[in-house]
């Protein structure tokens, strides 16, 4: 165990870290052909308290979604499967937040006019109904989780869980900040005007005549 400082003097925050320290040995050839062997040491954490963010979670973005990351940025060190997992209930968490369904009618068969689940593909494709690209991002995500879900442990790996990661940041930009968009309106607002585009300063509200009196 150990205790990390962060070396940002306007910070000083601390973290706890739990980990195993393993040996390598290094053998090699000097230059005058003798050889020689040196020992490192590697550190491979497994428990962060607070866990540090993979990627910085917007402010735009509702915080029933922003706690279920934090869960899934903690359990990356220690377990991937779970930590994909943890992601698919984010997804969930994003599917509430936007209103989409989580029942169904049952139109046909034996159970006709009963409610069933809406499966998390199903809620997925509701969704890209309106946010088509987002709905993408998350759909990869889905099937990534689900291998940490139901697969061996050792099939989704820390890459695959950074990917995830990665398509999550970008699902969040899309459907909360949407700098893409604002990018998008300011380039053509620039080439429609051959030059630089200025925001107009707001105006000052004007004085009602009762104000005035």
């Amino acid at each position: 165990m150990a205790v990390l400082t962060c070396a940002n003097p306007s910070c000083g925050d601390k973290v706890f870290v739990c980990g195993e320290i393993t040996t390598e040995w290094l053998h090699f050839y000097t230059p005058e052909g003798e050889t020689d062997t040196e020992v490192y040491e590697c550190y491979v954490p497994h428990f962060f308290e607070p866990a540090p963010p993979v990627f910085p979670i917007p402010g735009e973005c509702p915080e029933e979604i922003g706690d279920e990351l934090k869960k899934a940025f903690a359990l990356i060190w220690s377990d991937v499967g779970s930590g994909g997992n943890r992601l698919r209930v984010a997804i969930e968490a994003l599917m509430n937040e936007r209103k989409i369904e989580k029942k169904a009618k049952v139109k046909k068969g034996q159970n006709k006019g009963q409610f069933r689940r809406i499966t998390l593909y199903e809620r997925i494709q509701r969704f890209a109904v309106e946010h088509e690209n987002a709905a993408t991002q998350l759909m990869a995500i889905k099937w990534l989780g689900d291998t940490g879900s139901h697969a061996a442990l050792d099939v989704l790996t820390h890459d695959d869980l950074l990917d995830a990661f990665e398509h999550f940041e970008y699902a969040l930009d899309l459907v909360y900040v949407k700098k893409d968009i604002a990018l998008v309106k300011r380039a053509k607002d620039i080439i429609k005007k051959k030059g630089p585009v200025r925001a107009k300063p707001k105006r000052k509200r004007r004085e009602s005549r009762r104000e005035r009196n």
